[in-house]
C-alpha cells in the first residue's frame, strides 16, 4: 500500500462556541491506495478498458435504447416527448420507469443468465450486491471452503460481467471494509468490556458477519460483540436475518427497520463502531451531511466510523445505461472533506486498486470542540 498525501496542520475554523471564539481543529486527513495488496483484485486491465469503449459501450447503448423505446410504446406522445427532453437535461425521475424495465432480457448480457437477470431486477438492492459478493469464489467463509449461497446457478455469461471492474470493485471494497472493521474490534477489545456495532443501511451485512465469524474460528473472543442492523427496506433486513442465521450469529444481532434520519430517536445509548457503506452513493450533499451528524452524534467518543462512496470513472456511464443504477459520484478528496467538515478526525480514505469504490475510517474525537 502507498500514501500518496497526508495531510496533517491546523486549520482556523469559525465555530460557534459559546464565547464566540475561534477554535482550531487539527486535520489529519491521508489518502492511501492498495496497488498491488495481495487479496485485492485487479484482473484483465487492458481488456476491460478496450471492452468499455468498444462492445461495452454498444451493449449498454442498446441496452438503454431498448428500455426507453418500451417507455415511449407505453405512454402518450406528448409524455414520451416530455421523457425524452428530460432525458437530454439529465433529469433521473424516468428512472423509476427505466427500474421496471429490469425484466427485459438482451441477447449477450442476461436472456440467457437467470443470475444476470436476478441482478438487474434486484439493482441498487442488497440481492444485487450479494450476487456479485457471492458469485466470486474466492469469498470462503468456513474452514470446510463453504460459501453463501447463489441466488441462482452461475453461468458462463454471469461469470464474465461478474468479472468487469465494477464488480471487482465492488469487492475489493468488501475485503477492505472487512480489514478496517476487524482491524477496528481487536482495538477495542483491547480496552473495552462491550462493543457496540451498529450498521446503517446494512443491506445483508454480509461484510459484517464475514468478519465476525472468521474472528470467532480463529479464537478471538466475539462474546464482547453486539451488532444492532438498521434499514428501511424489510426486504433487506429479510436478507440480513438469513445471513445472520447462516453465520451462526444470530443470537448477537438485533434488528431495527427505520429511514436514517431518525435513527438518534429510535436507537438507544452510543455506538463504538459505526458502518455506512453504499448509502452514500445514493445521498445529495445535504443528506450526507445529515447522516454524517447522526452518525457523530452515535458515536463514542474515540469511536469509528466506517463508510463509502463511488468515485467517478470512464465506466459510469456505462453503469448507468446497462443496469439504470444511477450514482451521486464523488471523489476521495471530497468524500474524506465532509467527513472533516462534520466534524470527524484521523480520516483515512483507502483507494482500491481500481479506483472505482474508496472508502473511509474516520474517528470521533475524545475532544468536544
Amino acid at each position: 500500500m502507498r500514501e500518496e498525501a497526508v495531510f496533517d496542520f491546523r486549520m482556523a475554523a469559525k465555530a460557534k462556541t459559546k464565547d464566540n471564539l475561534t477554535s482550531v481543529k487539527r486535520r489529519e486527513i491521508s489518502i492511501l491506495y492498495h496497488d498491488r495488496t495481495v487479496g485485492f483484485e485487479k484482473k484483465r486491465p487492458t481488456f476491460w478498458f478496450v471492452w468499455d469503449y468498444s462492445a461495452g459501450w454498444l451493449l449498454a447503448f442498446w441496452i438503454f435504447l431498448k428500455s426507453m423505446w418500451k417507455i415511449w410504446k407505453s405512454v402518450p406522445f406528448s409524455e414520451a416527448v416530455k421523457i425524452w427532453r428530460n432525458l437530454r437535461n439529465r433529469k433521473k425521475h424516468i428512472s423509476k420507469q427505466r427500474r421496471q424495465m429490469g425484466d427485459m432480457k438482451t441477447a449477450f448480457f442476461n436472456r440467457s443468465s437467470p443470475l444476470l437477470q436476478h441482478l438487474c431486477q434486484n439493482i441498487a438492492n442488497a440481492a444485487a450486491l450479494d450476487d456479485i459478493y457471492n458469485s466470486n469464489a474466492s469469498f470462503y467463509w468456513f474452514d470446510n471452503k463453504q460459501i453463501i449461497p447463489l441466488s441462482a446457478k452461475t453461468d458462463a455469461i454471469a461469470h464474465f460481467y461478474f468479472n468487469c471492474p465494477n464488480a471487482q470493485a465492488v469487492r475489493n471494497r468488501y475485503r477492505g471494509v472487512g480489514e478496517q472493521f476487524r482491524e477496528a474490534i481487536i482495538e477495542l477489545l483491547s480496552r473495552k468490556n462491550k462493543i457496540r456495532v451498529l450498521s446503517i443501511a446494512c443491506g445483508s451485512a454480509q461484510t459484517l458477519f464475514h468478519q465476525i465469524t472468521l474472528m470467532a474460528v480463529e479464537g478471538v473472543d466475539i462474546s464482547k460483540v453486539e451488532l444492532t442492523l438498521t434499514d428501511i427496506s424489510s426486504e433487506s433486513l429479510a436478507l440480513a436475518r438469513a445471513r445472520a442465521v447462516e453465520s451462526g450469529l444470530a443470537s448477537k444481532v438485533k434488528f431495527v427497520q427505520a429511514p436514517f434520519r431518525h435513527l438518534s430517536k429510535k436507537l438507544d445509548g452510543e455506538y463504538d463502531i459505526i458502518e455506512a457503506c453504499g448509502i452514500v452513493d445514493y445521498l445529495s450533499d445535504l443528506y450526507v451531511a445529515t447522516l454524517f451528524r447522526q452518525v457523530h452524534f452515535l458515536l463514542n467518543g474515540g469511536g469509528y466510523f466506517i463508510t463509502s462512496n463511488m468515485n467517478r470513472t470512464h465506466a459510469a456511464r456505462i453503469l448507468t445505461w446497462t443496469y439504470n443504477w444511477e450514482i451521486v459520484y464523488r471523489s476521495p478528496d471530497e468524500l474524506a472533506d465532509i467527513l472533516w467538515r462534520n466534524n470527524f478526525q484521523k480520516i483515512k480514505v483507502f483507494i482500491e486498486p481500481w479506483h472505482i469504490h474508496p472508502y473511509a475510517v474516520a474517528r470521533k474525537s475524545f475532544n468536544i470542540y
